[in-house]
């Protein structure tokens, strides 16, 4: 206990009579560090859970650029990327987008190309001797008196709407004429065309020297439809420079006009970049022919390779303990302890594994020996089975039985009109049933649910295409093992559509991980938002806590504020007393 003493001695005494004060503060301040241990754990515990959240949170972020990675390396139509090739540039180009059927070849020839209106207005003249605005402030003429009208009014028509510079237009009158009437400069001008937000854009532009200045006056859009007129009144001398007119061009054998140079509506996928007119007669054209476009599935998979190796790199840090080889952390994860709660990246691990399935074709197997399709049957679920093509079910009850034959079950597929074809396919092992897209070009998803039968589809490992897993989970892309798959017929697999970890239209990488990331239902949310209530009760639980605490406190502060009391009333009466004392000693000393 902290005091502070005094000391009297008497002349005869033989000994010392000492007393103390204690301090308060520091005391309560020993005491209350003691109790507030409960309060400090919990706080610990707040903060080790924080952490948690903030982990779940970057995990989230991560399996979410994995999918969106993993929709692009899925997506046919990422590899279905066709080009377009002109023989002549001068007269057009073109862009070919996945519509674009590869192969296609368009004759291509200009009469006339699309132009906007262009006008220059001058302060005086007429063709071929016209006079230029001294500066860019010059008067235009266009005067406006007390109260607000306006003399000599110009006017500009656009798409069949005129707008004059009267009181429904007021135009700005920055300047002062040698009669004090209040003018319209070129630059009032320029900002009330400018102002009134139509599809005209004014700008004035010094000619030669710094005396010679004109107002420009521009459609933005090209086309008949959208030509500009400019009246002009007695202001200046207005010099049209080009006309609005329409691009005419023959496109495979077919003349068109369009308000545009550029024409997209001609050929399917093909869009058309007018360049310039064809000379001659017959006149000159050019040939665009559809290629298909490098091959990017290279970049594709290695894009896909990087953001899973995030995931598993994050998972391994988060998990890491001692006896962790699969991890370079030299302390243990956030969630050694608590791995389940990112447990699922080994569902992620185990449907990379699968590899990548065409799921754009299905083959029924197990229909016996016989090769008859008439004699070889289905066996079916006609209640709760169906067979799924896209987003649409159709449920096996439409077959009319639920062993049906081969040719039944055919018949019956072929006529729901879902744009498949299913045809009997004979094998050494007796006949299948092959399932695929009827249309070219289509990689709708096919799937069976309820059907006893087996059902088998073509499917691609991931080391196959260039993709080796590492000890530590990872991947690693091999290019020697991707050259090869490229001289297999990689990039026509990829275009079918592959899906990674494919069981099912529900049972994939991809549903797996909207599962986990979805931001209403997600895994990974509810885990975050369990988390936070976490949080939350804890801080209701340090507030009560604290409360008690600062009572605990209050009365320490009580207790040895009146024990100090105590002490100090006391050192007073010892004083008083050896004060006595040393009196009555002297007293007796005088005797």
């Amino acid at each position: 206990m902290a005091t502070s003493s005094t000391s009297t001695t008497g002349a005869n005494s033989s000994s010392a009579v000492s007393t103390g004060s204690i301090d308060v503060a520091s005391i309560v301040s020993q005491l209350m560090t003691v109790e507030q241990q409960p309060l400090t754990a919990l706080q610990n515990k707040a903060t080790g859970i924080q952490t948690v959240i903030s982990d779940l949170g970057s995990m989230k972020s991560l399996v979410a650029s994995l999918q969106s990675a993993l929709n692009t390396f899925e997506d046919p139509s990422t590899y279905d990327n066709p080009s377009a090739n002109s023989s002549n540039t001068a007269i057009a180009t073109a862009t070919a987008s996945s519509l674009a059927a590869v192969g296609t070849s368009v004759n291509v020839s200009v009469t006339q190309l699309a132009q906007a209106s262009n006008y220059v207005l001058h302060a005086s003249g007429s063709v071929g001797a016209y006079v230029d605005y001294a500066s860019a402030t010059a008067d235009t003429g266009i005067m406006s008196g007390t109260p607000a009208t306006v003399t000599n009014p110009f006017s500009i028509a656009v798409n069949g709407v005129t707008y004059t510079t009267g009181s429904a237009y007021p135009i700005a009158a920055t300047g002062i004429d040698s009669g004090g009437h209040a003018y319209s400069s070129l630059t009032d001008l320029q900002n009330w065309i400018n102002n009134l937000g139509v599809n005209v854009q004014a700008n004035i532009i010094q000619t030669t020297d710094s005396s010679h200045w004109v107002l420009q006056v521009s459609g933005l859009q090209t086309g008949a439809i959208n030509a500009v007129t400019v009246t002009n009144g007695a202001v200046g001398a207005v010099e049209s420079k080009a006309s609005a007119q329409d691009a005419i061009a023959t496109i495979g054998g077919l003349t068109v006009n369009r308000s545009s140079n550029t024409i997209n509506d001609v050929v399917t996928g093909m869009s058309f970049n007018l360049a310039g007119v064809s000379s001659g007669n017959p006149p000159s054209s050019t040939t665009v022919t559809v290629n298909q476009g490098a091959d990017n599935s290279s970049a594709m998979i290695n894009t896909l390779i990087t953001a899973y190796n995030a995931v598993i790199n994050k998972y391994n840090d988060l998990t890491a303990n001692t006896n962790n080889a699969t991890s370079s952390a030299t302390k243990a994860g956030d969630l050694a302890n608590d791995p389940t709660l990112v447990s699922f990246v080994n569902g992620i691990k185990a449907m990379f594994a699968q590899g990548a399935t065409d799921a754009s074709a299905a083959t029924i197997t197990g229909l016996g020996a016989t090769t008859d399709p008439s004699a070889a049957k289905i066996s079916l679920d006609n209640v709760k089975g169906y067979l799924q093509v896209g987003s649409i079910k159709y449920s096996f009850s439409g077959v009319g039985s639920s062993q049906p034959t081969a040719s039944q079950f055919i018949s019956w597929a072929n006529g729901l009109g879902a744009g498949i074809t299913a045809s009997a396919v004979s094998t050494a092992n007796g006949l299948t049933i092959a399932i695929k897209n009827s249309q070219a070009g289509s990689h709708t998803e096919i799937d069976l649910s309820g059907l006893n039968n087996t059902v088998s589809r073509n499917t691609t490992s991931l080391a196959s295409m260039g993709m080796d897993l590492q000890l530590d989970g990872t991947i690693q892309f091999n290019t020697t093992e991707y050259q090869n798959a490229v001289g297999g017929g990689l990039a026509s697999k990829l275009a079918n559509g592959l899906k990674i970890g494919y069981s099912g239209a529900s049972s994939n990488l991809d549903s797996f991980l909207t599962a986990q990331v979805d931001p209403t239902s997600g895994v990974l949310i509810s885990e975050i938002q369990a988390q936070q209530q976490k949080v939350t009760s804890i801080n209701n639980e340090q507030s009560s806590l604290q409360d008690k605490l600062n009572l605990i406190q209050q009365n320490y502060i009580n207790q040895y504020s009146a024990l100090n009391a105590l002490l100090f009333q006391l050192n007073s009466t010892s004083n008083a007393l050896g004060s006595q004392l040393t009196a009555l000693t002297n007293s007796q000393a005088k005797q």
